[in-house]
């Protein structure tokens, strides 16, 4: 396995994938939950709901890692974002609405969400991750 460039990263991360975002709880255990993210090749971003209990493990301990794999029908490929992450009140429905169509397509059933996402607009967080590390693997 080797390290993909950063062209062949970044062309892995704008295709339609989760992230899966790992947090600390105050004893120190992970936490592992699915995120839609937004990699703008320095920052890699999340929104999350004001009440997540993303934002309270952040809260106490900011280091996080999100992992971004292959599907299971391309060659092992993966991308890990080492870091803190910043937590914002502003800019988390922004960011919804920048990555919504990616992760619901026209014609997918859940495309209602966006809507009521909107109605609680000022309840959305954003979060920031600028990696101290980025490492990746490819078959």
């Amino acid at each position: 396995m080797r390290t993909l460039s950063d062209a062949e990263r970044d062309a892995f991360l704008a295709d339609r994938r989760y992230g899966i975002l790992t947090t600390l709880r105050h004893d120190g255990a992970p936490v592992s939950v699915p995120v839609w993210y937004e990699w703008d090749g320095q920052i890699l971003r999340i929104f999350v709901y004001e009440t997540s209990g993303k934002l309270k493990r952040l809260a106490n301990d900011p280091r996080a890692t999100v992992l971004v794999v292959n599907h299971p029908h391309e060659k092992e490929k993966w991308v890990a974002f080492d870091g803190r992450i910043t937590v914002h009140k502003d800019g988390g429905i922004e960011m919804a609405e920048r990555v919504f169509d990616h992760y619901y397509p026209d014609g997918d059933e859940r495309r209602s969400a966006l809507q009521s996402w909107r109605n609680l607009k000022d309840k959305w967080r954003l979060l920031e991750l600028k990696p101290d590390a980025i490492r990746s693997r490819v078959e």
